[in-house]
């Protein structure tokens, strides 16, 4: 049976709404409501051909930059989002960012509760052998924040986009960062 090589350093939880294209349509429902689906999205999308959805999915500016720079520091990171796996694949994957995570990619569904519960992130860490207290978070959302703070790790609250919710993300307790760049000098990478 081959060994599970363990990576120095601290684990990195990116939630996969920060990797995902900026002003995509999703079948999860708007920012300001996530209850209500946009199912009447869905379709039209998937008749499109590959091609243009590609050209128009493009991850959030410096994204790449610093998640290479983590993996090039040893620190192992994964996904834990609200998200399918089978989306996450999908998302990813027109960004471009589907390989440097496809290893470690952990969904809502894989545990009883989902955000703002902690059970996620503490999903993933137990699975890739982390403590809590050696995990950083990284959100974009408020119930993730709080899903964050609730597991015991530290997290660094994204308020670069026009929908998000500053104030909603202050009170949750994170750490607030609008530009990737930023973010790189806030996270400890060795």
């Amino acid at each position: 049976m081959a060994q599970r090589r363990r990576l120095p350093g601290k684990l990195r939880i990116l939630p996969q709404e920060l990797l995902r294209p900026r002003h995509g349509l999703g079948a999860e429902g708007s920012r300001g409501d996530r209850r209500q689906p946009r199912r009447r999205f869905r379709r039209p999308l998937e008749r499109r051909s590959a091609g243009p959805v590609r050209a128009w999915r493009r991850s959030r500016p410096h994204v790449r930059q610093f998640i290479e720079a983590v993996h090039a520091a040893g620190i192992a990171t994964c996904v834990a989002s609200s998200a399918r796996v089978s989306k996450m694949h999908i998302t990813l994957g027109q960004t471009g960012l589907l390989p440097l995570f496809e290893h470690a990619l952990f969904s809502s569904t894989m545990v009883s509760r989902g955000k703002p519960f902690p059970d996620l992130f503490l999903h993933a860490a137990s699975t890739m052998g982390f403590a809590p207290a050696d995990c950083i978070v990284i959100e974009d959302s408020v119930a993730g924040t709080l899903a964050g703070i609730a597991a015991g790790m530290r997290v660094f609250s994204y308020y670069g986009d026009p929908h998000s919710d500053r104030d909603g993300l202050t009170e949750a307790g994170g750490i607030l960062f609008h530009d990737m760049r930023e973010l790189a000098g806030l996270v400890p990478i060795p």
